[in-house]
Protein backbone atom coordinates (compact mmCIF):
# COMPACT_ATOMS: atom_id res chain seq x y z
CA UNK A 1 0.00 0.00 0.00
CA UNK A 2 2.84 2.53 1.13
CA UNK A 3 4.46 1.33 -2.36
CA UNK A 4 1.12 2.56 -4.38
CA UNK A 5 1.33 5.86 -2.26
CA UNK A 6 4.46 6.74 -3.26
CA UNK A 7 3.95 5.73 -6.80
CA UNK A 8 0.87 7.52 -7.09
CA UNK A 9 2.81 10.85 -5.92
CA UNK A 10 5.77 10.74 -8.18
CA UNK A 11 3.04 10.23 -10.56
CA UNK A 12 1.76 13.76 -9.56
CA UNK A 13 4.84 15.33 -9.12
CA UNK A 14 6.15 14.51 -12.48
CA UNK A 15 2.91 15.79 -13.49
CA UNK A 16 3.15 19.05 -12.19
CA UNK A 17 5.95 20.38 -14.96
CA UNK A 18 3.11 21.35 -16.63
CA UNK A 19 -0.18 21.80 -15.68
CA UNK A 20 -4.03 22.89 -17.24
CA UNK A 21 -6.37 25.01 -16.02
CA UNK A 22 -8.95 26.44 -17.97
CA UNK A 23 -7.40 28.48 -20.49
CA UNK A 24 -4.07 29.02 -18.56
CA UNK A 25 -1.22 26.49 -19.02
CA UNK A 26 1.38 26.51 -15.93
CA UNK A 27 4.81 25.53 -16.99
CA UNK A 28 7.29 25.07 -13.95
CA UNK A 29 10.11 27.38 -14.21
CA UNK A 30 12.04 25.14 -12.05
CA UNK A 31 11.87 21.73 -10.33
CA UNK A 32 11.64 22.49 -6.85
CA UNK A 33 8.59 21.21 -5.09
CA UNK A 34 7.22 24.43 -3.91
CA UNK A 35 7.46 25.49 -7.63
CA UNK A 36 5.21 22.18 -7.65
CA UNK A 37 2.81 23.25 -4.86
CA UNK A 38 2.08 26.75 -6.93
CA UNK A 39 1.05 24.87 -9.64
CA UNK A 40 -1.16 22.24 -8.07
CA UNK A 41 -2.67 25.38 -6.23
CA UNK A 42 -3.16 27.55 -9.42
CA UNK A 43 -4.45 24.29 -11.42
CA UNK A 44 -7.16 24.06 -8.65
CA UNK A 45 -5.86 20.49 -7.66
CA UNK A 46 -6.35 20.33 -3.77
CA UNK A 47 -5.67 16.63 -3.74
CA UNK A 48 -2.15 17.07 -5.65
CA UNK A 49 -0.97 20.43 -3.37
CA UNK A 50 -2.28 18.43 0.26
CA UNK A 51 0.12 15.64 -0.77
CA UNK A 52 3.15 17.46 -1.77
CA UNK A 53 3.04 19.85 1.40
CA UNK A 54 2.69 16.83 3.77
CA UNK A 55 5.56 14.69 1.77
CA UNK A 56 7.26 17.54 2.23
CA UNK A 57 9.99 17.05 4.58
CA UNK A 58 13.15 19.85 5.57
CA UNK A 59 12.56 19.41 9.21
CA UNK A 60 10.22 17.67 11.64
CA UNK A 61 7.04 20.36 11.70
CA UNK A 62 3.85 18.23 11.81
CA UNK A 63 1.51 18.67 8.88
CA UNK A 64 -1.21 20.91 10.27
CA UNK A 65 2.03 22.99 10.73
CA UNK A 66 3.62 22.72 7.41
CA UNK A 67 0.47 23.71 5.75
CA UNK A 68 0.64 27.05 7.94
CA UNK A 69 4.24 27.43 6.88
CA UNK A 70 3.46 27.37 2.98
CA UNK A 71 0.31 29.92 3.73
CA UNK A 72 2.12 32.11 5.22
CA UNK A 73 5.43 31.64 3.50
CA UNK A 74 5.20 30.42 0.40
CA UNK A 75 4.64 33.07 -2.49
CA UNK A 76 4.47 32.10 -6.30
CA UNK A 77 5.50 35.01 -9.09
CA UNK A 78 5.96 36.78 -5.79
CA UNK A 79 2.40 37.02 -5.12
CA UNK A 80 1.13 34.56 -1.67
CA UNK A 81 0.28 31.05 -2.56
CA UNK A 82 -3.81 31.96 -1.78
CA UNK A 83 -3.88 34.43 -3.75
CA UNK A 84 -2.53 33.66 -6.77
CA UNK A 85 -4.84 31.06 -6.57
CA UNK A 86 -7.44 32.96 -6.54
CA UNK A 87 -5.87 35.17 -9.56
CA UNK A 88 -6.08 32.19 -11.73
CA UNK A 89 -9.88 31.15 -10.64
CA UNK A 90 -8.66 28.10 -8.16
CA UNK A 91 -11.49 28.63 -5.65
CA UNK A 92 -10.93 24.95 -4.12
CA UNK A 93 -7.42 25.71 -3.71
CA UNK A 94 -7.44 29.35 -2.27
CA UNK A 95 -10.17 28.40 0.13
CA UNK A 96 -8.27 25.60 1.65
CA UNK A 97 -5.17 27.66 1.80
CA UNK A 98 -7.05 30.66 3.64
CA UNK A 99 -7.83 29.06 6.38
CA UNK A 100 -4.21 28.49 7.25
CA UNK A 101 -3.41 31.61 7.06
CA UNK A 102 -2.20 33.45 10.22
CA UNK A 103 -5.16 35.53 11.67
CA UNK A 104 -4.17 38.81 9.51
CA UNK A 105 -7.26 39.99 8.10
CA UNK A 106 -5.80 42.52 5.86
CA UNK A 107 -3.89 39.32 3.80
CA UNK A 108 -7.43 37.82 3.84
CA UNK A 109 -9.40 40.54 2.84
CA UNK A 110 -6.45 40.65 -0.44
CA UNK A 111 -7.37 37.04 -1.82
CA UNK A 112 -11.17 37.37 -0.98
CA UNK A 113 -11.23 40.82 -3.36
CA UNK A 114 -8.64 38.88 -5.40
CA UNK A 115 -10.14 38.96 -8.85
CA UNK A 116 -9.43 36.44 -11.81
CA UNK A 117 -6.87 37.11 -14.50
CA UNK A 118 -9.07 36.15 -17.50
CA UNK A 119 -6.50 35.38 -19.99
CA UNK A 120 -5.81 32.45 -22.52
CA UNK A 121 -1.97 32.12 -22.26
CA UNK A 122 0.82 30.28 -20.67
CA UNK A 123 2.56 31.43 -17.39
CA UNK A 124 6.04 30.33 -16.17
CA UNK A 125 5.71 29.36 -12.21
CA UNK A 126 8.57 29.79 -9.94
CA UNK A 127 8.35 30.11 -6.32
CA UNK A 128 9.97 31.09 -2.93
CA UNK A 129 10.02 31.41 0.55
CA UNK A 130 9.77 34.61 2.36
CA UNK A 131 11.51 35.10 5.30
CA UNK A 132 8.79 37.44 6.99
Amino acid sequence: MKLLKLSVLAVGLAGTSVAMAGSQQFIAGDKTKETAMCIAAASNNVQDYKSLVENYRTTSLVKVRDHQLFANKLTCNDVNIAKFARQYGAEKSAKFISKYLDQNILIRQDIANTQPINTSKTIVVSASMSAK
